[in-house]
């Protein structure tokens, strides 16, 4: 009996192992042409997803922020996002961000922050995006939406998140088209924010496996993407965000826009799914081994 569980067991990890990315569809608060989320005032604000963990977040000077269809990308949507060129009298100071927590609470301002953590930075197993830049940004032309981890150090309390922009790993900024960036599989160089060490902006910060490598305990409250704080006009879109810590498979978000009605949740099916086969497959291993025994 002992063999037979032992069988089991280790074919259950193996079919596990071998589940590819879970694939999330997280749709607009509103049916087509979907969301526009602003704030006219200098204090960041936010609005909440329904029915999922991500957050439009800190919103400011008349920063947009929307799951839409104005740059359409894997189905019918992505997330828009858009700073304009004056922000107010004197400033180029809008901002616009979507940030996943896996729980969150808002401030008295309407902004959220993360109440738990996703994981370690040590434990980080996938780390990827795809990002727009339109021909009628004005902006620096280096710049695009940029993927972020929000990080903090549990001893000292060292807060801030590390930043992928493509300038600090000298790679080009394409107009016009998708780009995806795998930064995670490209190891590439982040800059980071707050008090957090190196927080210097230049082509010397350190590679996303030394960050891992050098503050493995690291707390990561947050994956971010998003645009801003002293840009100028930029539009643009994020889409298909993948991230994953340990041994669990990752997952892409994908965002759409509902047509009309209450949708499915595809990425519930898919995960179910697939541990149905592999409940299967245990079942009917467990059944020959016990005919053979």
């Amino acid at each position: 009996m002992k063999v037979i569980r032992a069988a089991v067991a280790a074919l259950l990890a193996s079919c596990l192992s071998s589940v590819p990315a879970q694939a999330a569809i997280e749709y607009a608060n509103n049916p087509a042409p979907g969301d526009a989320f602003t704030n006219a005032s200098g204090t960041n604000t936010g609005q909440d997803i329904a029915g999922s963990n991500w957050y439009y977040n800190n919103v400011r000077a008349n920063g947009v922020v929307g799951i839409n269809s104005t740059y359409a990308r894997s189905g019918n949507g992505s997330v828009f996002m858009s700073t304009p060129a004056v922000a107010s009298p004197g400033t180029t100071n809008g901002k616009a961000d979507i940030e996943f927590y896996a729980t969150a609470a808002s401030n008295a301002a309407g902004n959220f922050n993360a109440t738990s953590i996703l994981g370690s930075l040590g434990q980080l197993s996938s780390l990827s995006y795809e990002w727009y830049r339109d021909s009628s940004s004005t902006n620096s032309a280096a710049q695009h939406p940029s993927l972020r981890l929000q990080v903090i150090d549990p001893i000292s309390n060292a807060f801030g998140y590390l930043v992928f922009e493509r300038v600090y790993n000298s790679l080009a900024t394409p107009v016009g088209s998708w780009t995806a960036d795998d930064v995670f599989g490209g190891d590439y160089r982040m800059w980071s924010t707050g008090n957090l060490p190196s927080s210097f902006v230049t082509v010397g910060s350190r590679k996303l496996s030394n960050w891992m490598a050098d503050f493995p305990n690291y707390a990561v409250l947050g994956v971010s993407s998003g645009v801003g704080s002293g840009w100028g006009q930029f539009t643009g879109a994020v889409d298909n965000i993948t991230f994953g810590f340990g041994t669990a498979p990752p997952t892409t978000y994908n965002f759409e826009v509902q047509a009309n009605g209450v949708v499915p949740e595809p990425h519930t099916i898919v995960v179910w799914s697939l541990l149905g086969v592999c409940g299967s497959l245990v079942a009917c291993r467990a059944r020959r081994d016990q005919a053979v025994a």
